[in-house]
């Protein structure tokens, strides 16, 4: 006698969608608990290089495959003559070179950069004395829910809905070895407020109002930022409050999302504002019972005006007056104030491919 078992489609979905749960749970909590129990900024950056790390292998053949023509842009410490340091910025575009140039050079952040959504535009700092690369700048949309960019500027909920365009958020903002030795980053955080780079953004992305970006910000990953410290038009206006996605396994996310026909996850595209992520993490948050957000880790915001009256123009009342620092005229002074005596106090060192980095990382977390 035979017996036909009929499976039901239904608990079969039911059962996947309940064990993605459990895995991500399991997945979140675990990371949760390891960021909070971190002591201090070096343990929080062995967390966070794992992310990074997660990131690479993802596009690891690529880049390897490339390595040595993407790492000769890379300078070695005795091609870099700092007196003569001569800052080049190119933006990225289309560029299929470039944009794989800036993706590798990312890999130097010890925090995982996220490609983003909305506006977005790259530019990579070159030196021409030398024509290797200096540091890295990455603009895109801001963040809409940034209390503390808010209450400085002095917004209500109308003008901040007419005025949001006018800010655009620097999530990639830094030098590469050995630049970043030399406190190259104070030289890039700087050249970000050049008339150079706004006008680069208006020749991509127009006019508003009948102007273009007026304040620039950027969230730290480690609370208050040595390298923005001190800097004259950078300014520390607070605390996020402790929520981010960085450790979340979106792919795992996903499915869960996708099993439960949420058709929010197939809106990731160009166009659909920076806070996708954080849309997809309050849905599945709902979903797991907790808010898996919130780790408890405040990160810094600060803010670069471009304009005198910058908060006058952010809330309809003028129009900005620009600032007209050129690149040139910044980076003569940034290097006189900071990288010519760091020269005179440090040894630098030739940096690592970042394949080599990688391999550390992978054998640290084995």
């Amino acid at each position: 006698m035979s017996m036909n078992i009929v499976m039901c489609k239904e608990p079969v979905e039911k059962l996947k969608a309940l064990s993605l749960v459990d895995i991500l749970k399991k997945n979140i909590i675990n990371e949760i608990e390891r960021m909070k129990s971190a002591k201090n900024k070096n343990e929080l950056r062995q967390i966070y290089i794992k992310y990074v790390y997660r990131n690479y292998i993802k596009v690891r053949y690529k880049l390897e495959l490339y390595e040595d023509e993407l790492f000769s842009y890379v300078a070695q410490p005795d091609e870099i003559n700092v007196r003569n340091i001569s800052p080049k910025i190119v933006r990225v575009d289309g560029n299929r070179k470039l944009r794989l140039l800036f993706r590798y050079l990312t890999f130097y952040w010890s925090f995982p950069v996220s490609e983003g959504v909305g506006r977005r535009i790259k530019f990579i700092i070159f030196d021409e004395y030398n024509n290797k690369v200096i540091g890295l700048i990455g603009l895109r949309d801001p963040v809409i829910g940034l209390k503390a960019r808010d209450k400085w500027i002095g917004w209500n909920l109308k003008e901040k809905k007419k005025y949001l365009w006018h800010v655009m958020d620097a999530g990639v903002l830094g030098a590469i070895p050995p630049y970043s030795q030399l406190l190259g980053g104070k030289l890039i955080s700087s050249i970000l407020i050049s008339k150079e780079i706004r006008k680069e953004i208006e020749r991509r992305y127009g006019l508003r109002h009948g102007f273009s970006v007026v304040l620039y910000t950027t969230i730290t990953v480690y609370g208050k930022s040595s390298m923005l410290s001190r800097l004259k038009y950078w300014h520390f206006i607070g605390y996020t409050t402790g929520k981010t996605t960085v450790h979340i396994d979106f792919d795992l996310l996903k499915q869960l999302l996708i099993s439960n026909n949420d058709p929010e996850v197939k809106k990731y595209k160009f166009g659909d504002g920076p806070n996708w992520k954080l849309r997809l993490a309050r849905k599945a948050s709902k979903i797991l019972g907790f808010d898996i957000t919130d780790v408890g880790i405040r990160r810094g915001i600060y803010a670069a005006p471009l304009a005198n009256n910058f908060r006058e123009a952010l809330r309809g009342i003028e129009k900005p007056n620009y600032y007209d620092f050129s690149i040139t005229d910044i980076s003569e002074y940034v290097k006189e104030r900071y990288m010519i005596p760091r020269s005179k106090r440090i040894k630098l060192y030739p940096p690592l491919r970042v394949s080599t980095i990688m391999k550390m990382v992978r054998s640290y977390e084995s």
